[in-house]
């Protein structure tokens, strides 16, 4: 199912179809959308073989594509409630951590009838601390208000204007062999340097200097791979302190790679 959702792979193999985690359709670490045609075609999948999915959508009203003014449609939307064969094989969760305030341990889960009416009587539900009440009144009160709606507003609006200045200064500062996508989403940018870069040293290299922390991409990796990217955030800081941060990554990065490559042509 990964490969569907990442790849022009039709074949998938699973040894347990029970459940299986997306993240998203703004996929977290690259902030791109997954196609739709994918998206219908994991769906097709999971009633196949009986497979719940369960979708973290947490980032996905965080968009800015200035090409749609909504956000795109959540994994959710495509296990279509009209098809003959739905049953409700997803669900999706969302989290106002990420759109309210980082405190706000409060979030939310949409799914079929099917997936709602367990939920109901799970143990954690009726008797094993129950829910947030109070959080909750306090954000339904805001729903209520208007005041999520203009606080998310603003956010997609801050959050564009730093990725827009954030990818200039990083297309002008690091070497053409150092890529990346420019997020529509999410909190990230994800660099990819030469293979035999190690973003481990790069991190290390930009601490010890700058005291700027980054995540080295094996973190993001389940078996360790990607070991040559990078994930760098631009929610929590203002812009001015983000470009310096950006300015002093890409030459550390330089410098990294700059070695990389003259080994490569001693090598050759």
């Amino acid at each position: 199912m990964a490969s569907l959702m990442f790849s022009s792979h039709a074949t998938v193999f699973v040894e347990d179809p029970t459940y299986f985690l997306a993240i998203g359709i703004l996929r977290d670490d690259i902030g791109l959308n997954i196609v739709p045609e994918r998206s219908r075609q994991l769906i097709e999948l999971a009633r196949k073989f009986n497979v719940l999915l369960f979708a973290d959508d947490v980032y996905n009203l965080l968009h800015y594509d200035d090409t749609c003014s909504h956000a795109p449609p959540r994994l959710l939307a495509y296990d279509n409630k009209d098809d003959a064969e739905y049953k409700g094989h997803v669900i999706s969760n969302g989290s106002f951590s990420k759109i309210f305030a980082p405190g706000i341990r409060l979030g939310w889960i949409e799914s079929g009838d099917r997936i709602i009416k367990l939920l109901k009587k799970s143990a954690t539900v009726v008797s094993a601390g129950c829910f947030n009440q109070f959080t909750a009144e306090v954000i339904a009160t805001s729903l209520r208000l208007g005041l999520q709606q203009r606080h998310l507003h603003n956010l997609n609006s801050v959050y564009s204007t730093r990725v827009k200045s954030v990818a200039q200064k990083l297309r002008k500062n690091l070497p053409e062999c150092v890529t990346f996508e420019v997020p529509r989403g999410g909190y990230f940018f994800w660099l990819q340097m030469p293979d035999g870069a190690l973003a481990e040293k790069v991190a290390k290299d930009v601490y010890d200097l700058h005291k700027i922390r980054i995540l080295p991409g094996n973190r993001c990796s389940p078996t360790g791979q990607c070991r040559n990217c990078i994930r760098i955030s631009f929610a929590h800081y203002e812009e001015p302190v983000l470009l310096d941060a950006a300015q002093k990554l890409s030459d550390v990065i330089t410098k990294h790679v700059a070695g990389i490559v003259a080994n490569v042509e001693k090598t050759d």
